[in-house]
Protein backbone atom coordinates (compact mmCIF):
# COMPACT_ATOMS: atom_id res chain seq x y z
CA UNK A 1 0.00 0.00 0.00
CA UNK A 2 1.37 3.41 -0.80
CA UNK A 3 0.93 6.92 0.88
CA UNK A 4 -1.81 9.13 -0.36
CA UNK A 5 -2.85 11.60 2.13
CA UNK A 6 -4.04 15.23 0.87
CA UNK A 7 -4.98 18.08 2.20
CA UNK A 8 -7.29 20.72 0.57
CA UNK A 9 -6.04 24.54 -0.11
CA UNK A 10 -7.37 25.97 3.30
CA UNK A 11 -5.69 23.48 5.31
CA UNK A 12 -2.35 24.27 3.24
CA UNK A 13 -2.90 27.99 3.64
CA UNK A 14 -3.58 27.31 7.48
CA UNK A 15 -0.30 25.48 8.18
CA UNK A 16 1.75 28.26 5.91
CA UNK A 17 -0.14 30.98 7.90
CA UNK A 18 0.79 29.48 11.36
CA UNK A 19 4.32 29.18 10.34
CA UNK A 20 4.38 32.83 9.22
CA UNK A 21 3.12 34.11 12.38
CA UNK A 22 5.79 32.43 14.68
CA UNK A 23 8.27 33.85 12.22
CA UNK A 24 6.58 37.20 12.52
CA UNK A 25 6.14 37.05 16.22
CA UNK A 26 7.84 39.62 18.59
CA UNK A 27 10.34 41.27 16.52
CA UNK A 28 11.85 39.97 13.42
CA UNK A 29 13.09 36.91 12.76
CA UNK A 30 16.56 36.17 11.37
CA UNK A 31 18.23 33.96 8.89
CA UNK A 32 22.15 32.49 9.24
CA UNK A 33 24.00 31.53 6.19
CA UNK A 34 26.28 28.55 7.14
CA UNK A 35 29.00 26.38 5.91
CA UNK A 36 28.67 22.52 4.70
CA UNK A 37 25.45 20.60 4.85
CA UNK A 38 22.78 20.97 7.31
CA UNK A 39 22.04 19.34 10.79
CA UNK A 40 20.39 15.72 10.27
CA UNK A 41 17.13 17.77 11.27
CA UNK A 42 16.02 21.36 12.55
CA UNK A 43 16.03 19.80 16.00
CA UNK A 44 19.57 19.21 15.92
CA UNK A 45 22.11 21.31 17.17
CA UNK A 46 23.80 24.13 14.48
CA UNK A 47 26.51 22.99 12.43
CA UNK A 48 29.25 24.52 10.17
CA UNK A 49 30.89 27.86 10.30
CA UNK A 50 28.01 31.02 10.58
CA UNK A 51 28.90 32.84 7.49
CA UNK A 52 26.36 35.66 8.00
CA UNK A 53 23.29 36.53 9.86
CA UNK A 54 20.60 38.21 8.04
CA UNK A 55 17.25 40.14 9.42
CA UNK A 56 13.73 39.86 8.30
CA UNK A 57 11.06 42.42 7.60
CA UNK A 58 7.99 41.83 9.68
CA UNK A 59 6.14 40.91 7.93
CA UNK A 60 8.81 38.23 6.78
CA UNK A 61 6.39 36.93 3.90
CA UNK A 62 4.27 39.01 1.26
CA UNK A 63 0.68 37.32 0.64
CA UNK A 64 0.03 33.63 -0.23
CA UNK A 65 -0.39 32.49 -4.10
CA UNK A 66 -2.38 29.60 -4.85
CA UNK A 67 -0.47 27.79 -7.57
CA UNK A 68 -2.97 25.15 -8.01
CA UNK A 69 -2.04 22.54 -6.18
CA UNK A 70 0.28 24.02 -3.71
CA UNK A 71 0.48 27.20 -1.81
CA UNK A 72 3.50 29.65 -1.59
CA UNK A 73 4.81 32.36 -0.19
CA UNK A 74 7.79 34.77 -1.14
CA UNK A 75 10.00 36.58 0.72
CA UNK A 76 9.89 40.48 1.33
CA UNK A 77 12.87 42.09 0.54
CA UNK A 78 15.76 40.56 2.92
CA UNK A 79 18.57 43.29 3.77
CA UNK A 80 21.88 42.46 3.08
CA UNK A 81 24.72 41.57 5.54
CA UNK A 82 28.39 41.47 5.90
CA UNK A 83 30.02 38.36 5.97
CA UNK A 84 31.84 37.51 9.64
CA UNK A 85 33.97 34.45 8.10
CA UNK A 86 35.08 33.20 5.04
CA UNK A 87 33.74 29.79 3.62
CA UNK A 88 31.25 28.18 0.73
CA UNK A 89 27.59 28.64 2.02
CA UNK A 90 26.13 25.62 2.28
CA UNK A 91 22.95 25.27 3.95
CA UNK A 92 20.92 28.21 5.96
CA UNK A 93 18.58 28.14 9.61
CA UNK A 94 15.66 30.27 10.35
CA UNK A 95 15.06 31.42 13.64
CA UNK A 96 12.49 33.27 15.64
CA UNK A 97 13.74 36.96 16.91
CA UNK A 98 14.05 34.74 20.72
CA UNK A 99 16.67 32.86 18.78
CA UNK A 100 14.00 29.43 18.05
CA UNK A 101 14.97 27.93 15.24
CA UNK A 102 12.25 27.38 12.92
CA UNK A 103 13.72 25.83 9.85
CA UNK A 104 16.45 24.55 7.53
CA UNK A 105 17.51 24.00 4.44
CA UNK A 106 19.73 24.22 1.36
CA UNK A 107 21.23 27.71 0.33
CA UNK A 108 22.56 27.99 -3.44
CA UNK A 109 23.06 29.77 -6.58
CA UNK A 110 20.70 27.72 -8.00
CA UNK A 111 17.99 24.75 -7.07
CA UNK A 112 18.33 25.53 -3.47
CA UNK A 113 15.55 26.07 -1.03
CA UNK A 114 17.18 29.51 -0.62
CA UNK A 115 18.99 31.35 -3.67
CA UNK A 116 21.95 33.29 -2.78
CA UNK A 117 23.83 35.82 -4.99
CA UNK A 118 27.25 33.89 -4.15
CA UNK A 119 28.22 30.43 -2.49
CA UNK A 120 31.75 32.44 -2.49
CA UNK A 121 32.19 34.08 1.72
CA UNK A 122 34.49 36.32 2.32
CA UNK A 123 35.00 37.92 5.31
CA UNK A 124 33.53 41.90 5.31
CA UNK A 125 32.20 41.57 2.21
CA UNK A 126 28.21 41.80 1.68
CA UNK A 127 26.13 38.51 1.52
CA UNK A 128 22.98 39.09 -0.54
CA UNK A 129 20.00 36.55 -0.35
CA UNK A 130 18.60 36.34 -3.98
CA UNK A 131 15.22 34.73 -3.09
CA UNK A 132 13.36 33.11 -1.11
CA UNK A 133 9.94 31.26 -1.44
CA UNK A 134 7.79 28.76 0.80
CA UNK A 135 5.38 26.54 -0.75
CA UNK A 136 3.20 24.18 1.03
CA UNK A 137 1.96 21.15 -0.93
CA UNK A 138 -2.07 20.51 -1.04
CA UNK A 139 -3.92 18.28 -3.23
Amino acid sequence: MSFATKITYATALTMLNSFLALLNSGTRGYIELRTGAPPSDADAAASGTLLATHQLQNPAFGAPSDLNPNVQVNANTIADATFVATGTVGHFRVYQAGGTVLMQGTAGTTGCDLIVGNTAAVINNLSHIVSWALTQREG
